[in-house]
C-alpha cells in the first residue's frame, strides 16, 4: 500500500514538472511571438519614417477624384437649367428632378457602401464610379426626353457615390491616424477648386458649343481622368508594406485614453441622440447644396448679367475649396463646436445676402460667405459622426449618414424649384431657410452636450 501511494505521488509530480515545462515552453513561444510582432511594427515604424510615405501620392489621386468628379459634374450642374428648360420646353421644377434622381441614387449606394467596399475595395469601385460618370453624361449629350434626363441622373448618382465623399472618407481612415481633419479638408476643398474653374469652362462650354456637347465634353474628361487614378489608388497601407500615417505615436500626457474606439455600434443605436443626429445630417443636405444650385438662375433673375452668374458661381467653389482646409484645420484645433458655429453662421449670412441680392458685391459677398456653409457636405458630416460616436461606430454608419444628407439634397432641389415655379422667385424658400437652419444648429450644440456626456468615463484626464 505504501509502495502504491508512493508511485502515485511520482507521477503526479512528474505531470506537474511536466506542466510546468509546457507553460514556460508556451510562455516562451509567446514572448517570442509578442517580440517578433514588435520588431515587425518598429521596423514598419521606421519604414514609414524613412522612405516617402505612399499615401501621399493616395491622397492626391483622392483630391483629383474628387476635384473632376464633383468639381466637373456636379458643381456646374445649376449652369444647365436655364438653357436645357428653354430649348426643351420642360419647367424648372420638373428638369430638377433630375438632381432627385442623381442624389436618391447617391443615398441608396451610400447605404449599401460597406458593402460594396467588402466586395469590391475601394480601388475597383473608383473605376465603376468614373466608368458610370462617363456613360451618363455621354447620355445627357443625347438625351430628348424628360426620362432618358431622369435615367442619366440615376448612373450620375450611382457613379458619385462610388468616387466621392464616402470612399475618400474610408481612405483617409486607413491611410492616416493624425490630422484626419486636415487632410480630409485639403482632398474635398478639391471640389471647390474644380468647380471654380469648371464653372468658368462649363460656361465657355454652353454659350460657345450648346449644353449638348458640353455634357459631351465633360463625359470625355471622366474617360481620360479615370486610367491615372486607378493605377495610383491602393487600397490599405499594408499593401505597400506601410502603416497608416501618425502610428506608433503617443498621445499627448494631459490626455490619454483608456483603449476607447468610440461607442460599439448596439450602443450608439440604443442613444436617442444617434437619430437626432441622422436628421440634422439630413437637414444640413437639404439646406445647402440646393441653394448654391439657385443661386445662378436666382442672381439672372435679379437683373444680373449670365456671365457674371457664373464667375460668381466660379468665386463661390473657389472660396469653397478654401473653406474645407481652413475647417480641416479648425476641427483639429478648436474641436467640432467651433466648426459648426462657423458652418452654421455662414448658413444664414450667405442666404439672407443671396435673397436679398441687388448688384455684383452682393452676389459676390454672398460667393465668399457661403462656402464655409456648404462645406458642412462634405468635411463636417465625416468628422461629426467619428467625433459624436467613435471610430467602430464610424466605420459601420458613415456611409448611413452621407446618405441622410444625399436624401436632404434629392428632396431640397426639387422644393426649391417647385417654390419657384409657384411663386415665380427664390426669396420666399431662402428665408425660410434662415429659420431652419438656426434651428438645426441648436439640436447639433445639445447632441455635442449628450455625447460628451456619454464619453466622459472613456476618458482619464490629469
Amino acid at each position: 500500500m505504501y509502495l502504491v501511494q508512493r508511485i502515485k505521488l511520482i507521477i503526479l509530480n512528474t505531470a506537474s514538472i511536466n506542466i510546468n515545462i509546457l507553460e514556460g515552453i508556451n510562455d516562451m513561444k509567446v514572448s517570442q511571438n509578442t517580440n517578433l510582432e514588435n520588431t515587425n511594427l518598429n521596423e514598419k515604424i521606421a519604414v514609414n519614417r524613412q522612405r516617402f510615405f505612399y499615401g501621399w501620392i493616395v491622397a492626391g489621386a483622392c483630391f483629383i477624384m474628387v476635384f473632376v468628379g464633383l468639381g466637373l459634374g456636379n458643381s456646374p450642374s445649376g449652369l444647365y437649367i436655364t438653357p436645357v428648360t428653354k430649348e426643351m420646353g420642360f419647367s424648372r421644377g420638373a428638369f430638377s428632378v433630375v438632381f432627385t434622381f442623381r442624389f436618391l441614387f447617391t443615398a441608396a449606394f451610400n447605404f449599401l457602401i460597406g458593402f460594396f467596399v467588402r466586395k469590391l475595395e475601394v480601388r475597383k469601385m473608383v473605376g465603376i464610379g468614373y466608368g458610370l460618370l462617363t456613360t451618363a453624361f455621354f447620355i445627357f449629350s443625347r438625351a430628348q426626353s424628360l426620362a432618358v434626363f431622369y435615367i442619366c441622373g440615376a448612373l450620375y448618382g450611382a457613379g458619385s457615390a462610388f468616387c466621392t465623399t464616402a470612399v475618400v472618407s474610408i481612405i483617409v481612415e486607413r491611410w492616416f491616424v493624425e490630422r484626419k481633419g486636415t487632410i480630409m479638408g485639403v482632398i474635398l476643398a478639391g471640389s471647390g477648386l474644380g468647380g471654380s474653374l469648371f464653372s468658368m469652362i462649363v460656361a465657355d462650354w454652353i454659350q460657345n458649343f450648346g449644353w449638348r456637347q458640353s455634357y459631351f465634353f465633360t463625359s470625355v474628361c471622366y474617360m481620360i481622368c479615370s486610367i491615372p487614378l486607378i493605377l495610383a489608388i491602393r487600397n490599405y497601407p499594408a499593401d505597400m508594406g506601410l502603416l497608416p500615417f501618425g502610428s506608433g505615436k503617443e498621445q499627448p500626457d494631459n490626455m490619454k485614453r483608456t483603449g476607447w474606439e468610440g461607442f460599439t455600434l448596439d450602443e450608439s443605436l440604443r442613444k436617442p441622440y444617434f437619430y437626432l443626429t441622422a436628421i440634422c445630417v439630413f437637414f444640413t443636405g437639404f439646406l445647402n447644396s440646393p441653394v448654391y444650385a439657385l443661386a445662378p438662375s436666382h442672381m439672372i433673375d435679379r437683373g444680373l448679367d449670365p456671365k457674371f452668374a457664373a464667375f460668381a458661381t466660379s468665386v463661390f467653389f473657389f472660396s469653397l475649396a478654401i473653406a474645407k482646409v481652413v475647417l480641416g484645420i479648425i476641427f483639429d484645433r478648436f474641436g467640432l463646436k467651433i466648426t459648426l458655429i462657423v458652418c452654421f453662421c455662414s448658413h444664414i449670412c450667405g442666404i439672407l445676402i443671396l435673397a436679398l441680392v441687388q448688384n455684383k458685391v452682393m452676389a459676390i459677398l454672398y460667393a465668399v460667405i457661403f462656402g464655409f456653409s456648404v462645406s458642412m457636405e462634405t468635411v463636417t458630416i465625416p468628422l461629426m459622426v467619428l467625433e459624436l460616436f467613435g471610430s467602430r461606430t464610424y466605420r459601420a454608419v458613415i456611409g448611413n449618414f452621407l446618405a441622410m444628407s444625399t436624401i436632404g439634397i434629392s428632396l431640397g432641389n426639387p422644393t426649391v424649384n417647385f417654390s419657384y415655379d409657384l411663386t415665380g422667385s427664390y426669396q420666399g424658400i431662402l428665408l425660410i431657410y434662415v429659420i431652419l437652419s438656426t434651428v438645426i444648429l441648436a439640436l447639433l450644440l445639445y447632441i455635442m452636450r449628450c455625447s460628451q456626456r456619454d464619453k466622459k468615463d472613456y476618458f482619464i484626464t490629469r
